[in-house]
């Protein structure tokens, strides 16, 4: 695999506003990294850049830059047998989780298609059916919030994640399991809470109410205090934001910081380092799910081959995008997976991603272009 040229193209689709605790996201921004060998077959990557600063500080630009003038440049004209040792290559370059993610599933993708072998088949990924669950975000009125959880409900959505932060919390989540005794809940504070005995009380009164899972509900660098409120509470604790890398998860595995972990693509940086992360989970009996960024289409599928893996085994919650972007399926040339119930099967049939992206319709959203070589 030897990489001759590429393209970087910036997007930018809105879609209908959901609400975290560090503010409200209206659009999804995203950077597609396209590569070619000297043949010119071509792989494409993407990866989202979120507008909040809830991981990193890339922006668009950022990471654009980074992709031309650094990451490029060290691909460029190598021959690599395989897409981890591209990854391995551009670890050397500090941070820039984001822009790294975006070289690393273009690679792969550009692997499986001069294989022949779709990205599922190249990963060893055995699962056929996948759970799915579901995000609130946060809402101004409880009315509104039970109104969503009920059309989720309605879709067959048997897991809920609620999106919390400090004042909009223990009266969401009574209201919630009051209205929906049977479903699996989980809340997600995005790092929103301080450890104090407050903060210990108020997860205590939020764990009697019998929750699936409580996720990032402190800072992402509070390990310490991780593990101090896991010992508070019965839920598994699930990290988020605070593991990037292996290293973070196993320092989060050494203190008892969390029981479960959110893997997310683009955060860690790629598809090598996110597997790494998932082998390391399995040998310590740490289970994972793939969490999403309101990724477009190549992400998507990135992410739905990424949770066919062996440990993926909670429910994915990657899929709220479909809701929130108008006419999602327009993206793609025929659906790679169905959804029925509460369950995602994939159907991946197209070497490398495994699907055809209808790429007029991608592009209409195009802001910016530039052509390497």
């Amino acid at each position: 695999m030897k990489i001759t040229r590429a393209d970087i193209i910036s997007l930018s689709v809105p879609m209908i506003p959901f609400t975290i605790s560090t503010g409200t996201i209206d659009r999804a921004n995203s950077v597609i990294f396209r590569v070619y060998d000297a043949s010119g077959e071509s792989g494409m990557g993407e990866t989202p850049v979120p507008s909040l600063s809830i991981y990193r500080d890339e922006t668009l630009e950022n990471v654009m830059n980074q992709l031309e003038k650094v990451i490029f440049p060290a691909i460029k004209d190598r021959e690599f047998s395989l897409p981890a040792y591209a990854d391995d290559a551009l670890s050397s370059i500090a941070g820039n989780p984001f822009a790294k993610c975006a070289a690393s599933t273009a690679l792969h993708d550009l692997y499986g298609k001069q294989r022949g072998k779709t990205l599922i088949e190249l990963m060893g990924g055995t699962r056929t059916k996948l759970d799915v669950s579901k995000t609130i975000g946060i809402c101004p009125t409880l009315e509104d919030m039970l109104a969503q959880a009920k059309q989720l409900s309605g879709e067959g959505i048997e897991w809920l994640k609620l999106k919390i932060k400090p004042g909009t919390d223990i009266a969401y989540v009574r209201a919630l399991r009051e209205a929906f005794p049977d479903k699996k809940l989980m809340v997600d504070g995005n790092g929103a809470y301080v450890y104090s005995q407050e903060t210990k009380k108020l997860f205590q009164e939020m764990d009697a109410l019998d929750l699936f899972a409580v996720e990032q509900p402190l800072q992402a660098d509070d390990y310490m205090n991780h593990a101090k409120l896991q010992t508070d509470i019965r839920a598994p604790i699930a990290l988020d934001e605070s593991v990037t890398c292996v290293s973070d998860a196993e320092q989060a595995m050494k203190l008892g910081s969390c029981k479960f972990i959110n893997i997310k693509v683009p955060r860690v940086g790629g598809l090598t380092e996110a597997m790494r992360i998932n082998r390391l989970c399995v040998d310590e009996g740490i289970a994972t799910w793939v969490g999403g960024m309101m990724e477009l289409p190549i992400g998507f599928c990135v992410n739905v081959a990424f949770a066919t893996l062996e440990n993926c085994s909670l429910p994915t919650d990657f899929m709220d995008v479909m809701n929130n972007i108008k006419e999602y399926e327009s993206f793609f040339r025929r659906m790679p997976f169905s959804i029925h119930h509460g369950v995602c099967t994939p159907d991946f049939r197209t070497p490398g991603i495994g699907a055809e992206i209808n790429e007029d319709t991608l592009m209409q959203y195009a802001v910016e272009r530039r052509t390497l070589s």
